[in-house]
């Protein structure tokens, strides 16, 4: 099996591009996802805005999944799960990245 050298080229662009944004918005609202973190260990469950998307984060005994909604929170199809650790220290270190991910992932998905 050989690839193709453009196709493995924009697989490396895309996967830049990604990473780029990933990181930006880690850096750029790392105080918002900490407040968010605080919240969703106190509540255990929260929705969020954005863009044009609904996102509702549930935490559970080992991790926290992510549901996307399209209709204004009506319906949520898309979803992610990590595992994050039991402990809610382990939750608070692990859920920040995990909130810069679910961002990147619907902000990606609009851009491309």
């Amino acid at each position: 099996m050989s690839l193709n050298n453009s196709e493995n080229f924009d697989d490396v662009e895309r996967d830049n591009a990604y990473f780029d944004l990933f990181f930006e918005l880690e850096r750029k609202n790392a105080a918002q996802y900490e407040e968010l973190t605080k919240r969703l260990i106190k509540e255990k469950s929260l929705v969020i805005q954005i863009e044009n998307f609904w996102v509702k984060y549930s935490l559970d005994r080992y991790g926290c999944s992510a549901a996307i909604s399209r209709d204004a929170g009506q319906s949520f199809s898309e979803h992610s799960w990590s595992r994050l650790g039991w402990s809610k220290k382990k939750k608070g270190k692990y859920l920040p990245t995990f909130l810069a991910k679910t961002e990147t992932d619907v902000k990606f998905g609009l851009e491309n």
